[in-house]
This record gives structure tokens, sequence and C-alpha cells, in this order.
């Protein structure tokens, strides 16, 4: 029997002059996955902050098991690219990316079918 979890999220909102708690969630987290005799991979696990302040805190950084997350800009979370500042022009193009490469096939297969028919 194969246990399987795949982009899990953890979050946090953080007031103003407050402390941040996530260490301590991701040490309990980590905890219960190594007791569960799952494995983590901690070098795809990635910190992204959002902050609209004009002060922006500075945290100390997230480690799970002795491992520094990379501090991202952006990330892709169940499907979504989502930026730091929550704007939506990454996923937009992204998408618009992935549009272009499916309409190059169809007209690939267009000509190839028009080269056909010329054929017969």
């Amino acid at each position: 029997m194969w246990k399987f979890v795949d982009d899990t999220t953890v979050s946090e909102v953080i007031g103003k002059d407050q402390t941040s708690n996530l260490q301590n969630q991701m040490d309990i987290l980590a905890n219960s996955i190594s007791s569960h005799k799952l494995q983590l991979n901690e070098t795809k696990c990635k910190e992204m902050g959002i902050c609209f302040g004009s002060n922006v805190n500075g945290f100390q950084p997230i480690t799970i098991n002795n491992i520094t997350l990379d501090i991202v800009q952006n990330a892709k979370v169940v499907g979504l690219h989502r930026a730091n500042n929550l704007k939506w022009n990454i996923h937009v193009n992204e998408v618009i990316k992935k549009c272009r490469k499916r309409l190059y096939h169809l007209t690939q297969l267009k000509r190839a079918s028009i080269g056909l028919k010329g054929l017969l």
C-alpha cells in the first residue's frame, strides 16, 4: 500500500508587529510526516511571502530538516501561478503560452492534411 500527498500548502497571517509561528508549524509537519513513515522532498518546498505594507518585516527563512527553503516571487499552486503581488500576469502569460503551443500543433495538422489531399 502506498500513501501519497502532493501540493500541501501551509499559510499564516501575521499582523503588524507580530512574530511568525510558521517555523514551529513546519517542524510539527515534518515530524508528523516522518512519524507516519512518509518522505518529504525538502528541495521542492518553497517559501513565498505576500506583503502590501510599506515596512516588510525581515523574518527568518524557513527550514525543514536543516534545509533552508528557497524564497520565490511566484509559485504554481493547484494549477494556478500565484505571484507574491497577487497579480494575474504570470498565470495569464502561462495560459497564453500553452494555447499558442496547441494552436501551432493544430496548424501543422491542417497543413499536413492539405498536403495529403494534393497527393490523392
